[in-house]
């Protein structure tokens, strides 16, 4: 199984959301997936999505036609397409995105950008994705909490 964050292991309903990392190769090779479509999944299946490799454009374009076929077999509805971004925000060590600095002070904590560069690509991407809008972010202090940040 691939890499989880404790805010993702401790959740109860683990096995029916996508994982961060997942989540992170979806983005990167520009493939939309509905939870949904996730569920409809075997176990097997989505650890084997899970445990491909996604370091190199090679393993990214095999992890999409994998993704993209087993996702149909198993839904019935293919994956959409989504547009890579060229300079994701997740990469920029340099600037701390506004709605993140944002829900990061509500939540009590300001975060310097000396934190947000320490951080990993995968740390920042999920901290981006627990607050984008219509999230209900209850993840978001635990994750706060497990990357020393609170």
């Amino acid at each position: 199984m691939a890499f989880l964050f404790e805010f993702e292991a401790n959740s109860e309903e683990r096995h029916l959301c996508i994982p961060m990392e997942v989540r992170l190769k979806l983005d990167l090779c520009g493939v939309k997936l509905q939870v949904s479509q996730w569920q409809t999944l075997s176990q097997s299946e989505q650890d084997v999505l899970a445990d491909l490799p996604f370091a190199s454009s090679e393993q990214l374009v095999r992890f999409r036609q994998t993704v993209k076929k087993t996702v149909f077999e198993s839904s019935g509805v293919p994956a959409t397409d989504l547009r890579v971004e060229t300079n994701p925000p997740w990469d920029d060590r340099t600037r701390i995105p506004a709605r993140l600095q944002e829900r990061a002070l509500e939540s009590g904590c300001e975060l310097k950008l000396k934190q947000w560069a320490a951080l990993t690509s995968l740390q920042r991407f999920a901290l981006i994705k627990l607050v984008r809008p219509g999230h209900e972010n209850r993840n978001f202090l635990p994750a706060l909490r497990e990357f020393g940040l609170l």
